[in-house]
């Protein structure tokens, strides 16, 4: 919705007694007057009043809800068991530690991006103390905030059963910290230490052994990290599925031989983007190592050719998800026959044409998503034989297409029912009389 009146409030309190999910994510502009404010507060605690069966919600960015609405929140909603809170300027550290202590039960609760506080020694304690007390907690996400170690230990000493563990973009906190969680949390599924900038190999190394049945983790710009992190989690991590290193250093150090690769049929998605240092021989390797592969990224990736790619989906049949945009030396004519079972293609800034695009279409007409963004010897000619020969085609970008056609629009709806989102190409501006048709048909930016 555009804006969150105090009218929207009180009609969902009135008309979904048993509502389990809610979301008041991002309301809109504040846009209350004094006058008004009684009738927000009045609004919000009918909603907490009558919600009384809510097992999770979603507070993100809602400039309405304060200290007081989410402790009442907490204290009425005895089902309550997921919070979202991620830039809510009126809720403060202080609030959510007495409104969480109210709601033991929670076991999954997100705060993020959240500056102020956590470094103060009596808001660190009230707020840790309140954070232990949930002892069924399963995931933690403290995303773009500012944590300590105390913190982390404190979470360690009380043996909380977490399964994911977020901590994207998060600062303050060292090596110390998180290793004595990691090694105090032996059910960790999902981790996420994205930035953990005092990461290097051999630290990661140790963390490793401490993630026996970890499923994905996500340690993108630790940029220390070379090869050797990327197969100590191999080697250590027997359920792994998903790896995100993008913008560290692999492709650096020693790497198996042949003969001493090991094959890992669990690991599905790849996502590598933006490693300059990886190159042909390293996608080989993949190839020999993950056969159920399902999505790789190798966008940014300077150093790969267009050859090692076709080897590649010929190797991993199973490659659903194909991202290398920006791949200097890639001429799709080498690729696209082996990439028939492909569902995503991400094209981005690669210099293809109207042939390339036909190829593609042709080989892969299972594509659900096709991003052509600054494919800029892409026309309307290609793009026409793209949607023609793609019949399961869902989402198609064609941002910073110059040579492209805005007419070209209101065509592709109507060729391609399939349709469900279209970014379109520069100046396009739908019509009046086309904005309703189109809207119902589909969406376009």
């Amino acid at each position: 919705m555009d804006s969150l009146k105090f009218t929207d409030i009180t009609f969902i309190a009135d008309s979904f007694p048993f509502l389990q999910h809610l979301d008041l994510s991002f309301p809109g502009e504040r846009t209350v007057f004094e006058e008004e404010e009684e009738d927000y507060n009045n609004a919000l605690n009918l909603l907490v009043e009558k919600v009384k069966l809510l097992r999770s919600v979603n507070l993100s960015g809602n400039i309405y809800i304060n200290d007081s609405s989410f402790l009442k929140l907490c204290i009425n909603c005895q089902f309550l068991q997921e919070v979202l809170i991620s830039r809510c300027p009126f809720i403060t550290h202080a609030g959510i530690a007495q409104a969480i202590h109210h709601r033991p039960t929670l076991n999954s609760l997100s705060v993020t991006n959240v500056k102020e506080g956590l470094e103060l020694e009596i808001v660190d304690s009230y707020f840790i103390d309140s954070l232990t007390s949930l002892k069924g907690l399963t995931c933690l996400d403290f995303s773009f905030s500012c944590i300590t170690d105390l913190m982390l230990k404190a979470i360690a000493l009380e043996a909380l059963p977490l399964t994911k563990l977020v901590l994207q973009d998060s600062y303050n906190y060292t090596y110390s910290g998180i290793s004595h969680l990691l090694s105090k949390s032996p059910s960790l599924q999902h981790l996420d230490i994205q930035r953990a900038n005092f990461l290097n190999d051999q630290l990661f190394n140790q963390l490793c052994a401490f993630l026996p049945g970890l499923v994905s983790i996500n340690v993108s710009h630790c940029d220390k990290l070379t090869n050797s992190s990327f197969f100590a989690l191999l080697t250590n991590c027997p359920l792994l599925k998903e790896i995100r290193m993008e913008s560290t250093n692999i492709g650096l150090g020693p790497t198996p031989s042949v003969l001493d690769l090991v094959v890992y049929p669990q690991v599905k998605s790849l996502h590598l983007a933006y490693n300059s240092h990886l190159q042909d021989n390293h996608i080989n390797i993949f190839g020999f190592m993950f056969p159920n592969m399902q999505l790789i990224d190798l966008s940014f990736c300077h150093h790969i050719f267009q050859h090692r790619i076709a080897v590649l989906l010929k190797r991993c049949p199973k490659i659903r998800h194909l991202k290398f945009a920006s791949f200097p030396h890639a001429k799709l004519c080498s690729i696209n026959f082996e990439a028939s079972n492909l569902e995503v293609l991400n094209l981005l800034h690669l210099r293809i044409d109207d042939g390339g695009l036909y190829q593609i279409s042709k080989s892969c007409p299972q594509l659900l998503q096709l991003n052509l963004e600054h494919c800029h010897n892409v026309t309307e000619k290609g793009v026409r034989l793209a949607i023609e020969n793609c019949t399961r085609l869902k989402e198609i970008n064609l941002q910073h297409c110059h040579k492209v056609s805005t007419d070209i629009v209101s065509w592709m709806i109507f060729s391609r029912p399939s349709l469900r989102k279209i970014i379109a190409p520069p100046h396009f501006h739908s019509r009046d009389c086309d904005r309703k048709l189109l809207c119902e048909r589909c969406l376009v930016f």
